[in-house]
Formats: structure tokens, C-alpha cells, sequence
């Protein structure tokens, strides 16, 4: 699968919850760790990152 494959509204999704955490905001952590999970499996290349992220979210 490549980035054309990706849900981009998942991507809009994350990204607004990744900006609300870096402005101190309340977020759907859960949320943004499965954004982040599926994204990842849905493209190898962004996998590590997304990783990282629903770790982050999870912990």
C-alpha cells in the first residue's frame, strides 16, 4: 500500500490531535492511538512514526 492508499481524513484527524496536544489542549488520546495505529499499518513507510505516536498515546 502507498500514500494514495491512506485515508487522508484519518490523517486530518491525527494531525488535529497531534496540534491540540502541541498547544497544551485536551485530546481523544485513545483516538489518536488508533489514528495512528491504523495509519500505520496501512503504510509501511510512516509505520515507526506511527508507532511512536500510539505509544505515546497509550502511555
Amino acid at each position: 500500500m502507498d500514500a494514495m492508499d491512506l485515508d487522508f481524513d484519518d490523517i486530518d484527524q491525527l494531525a488535529e490531535l497531534l496540534a491540540a496536544e502541541a498547544e497544551g489542549l485536551p485530546l481523544d488520546r485513545q483516538l489518536a492511538g488508533r489514528l495512528a495505529e491504523r495509519l500505520g499499518a496501512s503504510c509501511p513507510d510512516i509505520r515507526r512514526t506511527m508507532e511512536t505516536i500510539r505509544q505515546r498515546m497509550t502511555s
